[in-house]
């Protein structure tokens, strides 16, 4: 009989925490889409959770090569655009494909797109025209130089004046370099040259540079390496993305890593800039669950969410009618915390590649 009375009470209980979750959720998810954005309800909402974050970041999840986050990119810079004056934003690049990106979008030249995905830097190109001047959006690079934008960033700051006789020899290493072959060592063996160069002659690369010093010592002394793509560089990236911030000090930036830097339960670049005093409690996390994606490149994996998979299967696919679901995890209750953990928001995406 007691035996009897303990199965029923915690059964019971169980259905109570279902019904309580089940109905937190039912009122905090919404859909959307990469054509249309979010409706008028969902805008609303994100508008009045947002409006305490500095800075907004997304976590990929599945695979870097799933080709629907360039569109999800976009989605959200111009929402965030829109609704929040956001102007500038960061990848997983360095400064040298920001230096490359933010001269497409200013003349259009598609051969300094920095990344070979080019149609979100078109459509952003095009939103761009229709911005006044303080509107207009801008990339900047938290991570280590890529080969592809290196040599072609280098070029592009390099005066077309005759350098001083000291520096000469340096200069025309940058004008002759190969700027098509995309490989690490001949990058790396560059960039020694470079600085060696300049540690040598820093008044005369200062004097001769101008202006575009500050972007070639960024470029050159970048605390990462081509080397780095499988190595931690959360402290990296995030020191780089507080350096960013004193230059620029915007309101709101957005930023987009691999989930592997997001995670809040993790140290990662996320949980270091959260600890720094003035972005405590204002980085905004929205993770990415893939459901049923795949990609020819690579085995798609949520392997960043494994411990609470099973909970995702089980709570909130029921509730993803469309292709893209948004949750929101910012709500007091206790049954969510396992989520929220994590970041305030998931996205789960369904059959996408």
């Amino acid at each position: 009989m007691k035996l009897t009375v303990v199965i029923l009470t915690l059964l019971t209980s169980f259905t109570h925490a279902q019904e309580n979750i089940d109905q937190y959720l039912s009122q905090h998810h919404f859909s959307f889409s990469l054509d249309n954005g979010f409706d008028s309800v969902t805008s609303g909402t994100l508008k009045q959770e947002f409006s305490n974050y500095k800075l907004i970041l997304l976590g990929e999840g599945g695979s870097h090569y799933l080709q629907f986050y360039y569109p999800l990119r976009f989605t959200w810079i111009k929402f965030l655009n829109e609704s929040f004056g956001l102007t500038r934003f960061f990848l997983e690049y360095g400064h040298s494909s920001d230096l490359t990106g933010n001269y497409y979008l200013q003349t259009g030249d598609t051969s300094y797109t920095p990344e070979r995905n080019k149609i979100f830097w078109k459509k952003l190109y095009n939103y761009n025209l229709l911005q006044p001047v303080n509107k207009k959006i801008k990339c900047f690079g938290i991570d280590f130089e890529r080969a592809y934008s290196y040599t072609k960033a280098l070029k592009l700051i390099t005066p077309a004046t005759k350098p001083p006789q000291k520096i000469k020899t340096a200069i025309e290493i940058i004008k002759t370099s190969n700027d098509t072959i995309y490989d690490c060592d001949y990058q790396l063996s560059l960039n020694k040259k470079l600085k060696d160069a300049i540690n040598g002659n820093l008044e005369e690369f200062q004097n001769y540079f101008g202006n575009a010093f500050e972007d070639l010592k960024e470029i050159i002394y970048n605390n990462g390496s081509c080397k780095d793509a499988l190595r931690d560089r959360n402290k990296n990236m995030a020191s780089n993305f507080l350096m960013f911030d004193n230059k620029f000090n915007n309101k709101i930036y957005y930023g987009q890593l691999g989930m592997a830097h997001t995670i809040m339960i993790n140290k990662n670049t996320a949980t270091f800039i959260n600890e720094n005093s003035k972005f405590k409690n204002k980085v905004c996390v929205i993770n990415t669950y893939c459901y049923n994606c795949s990609t020819p490149k690579e085995q798609v994996s949520n392997w960043q969410l494994s411990k609470i998979e099973k909970n995702i299967l089980d709570e909130l696919l029921k509730y993803c009618d469309t292709d893209f679901t948004l949750f929101d995890f910012t709500g007091d209750n206790k049954l969510i915390k396992k989520y929220k953990s994590y970041g305030q928001y998931l996205i789960i995406a369904k059959n996408q590649n």
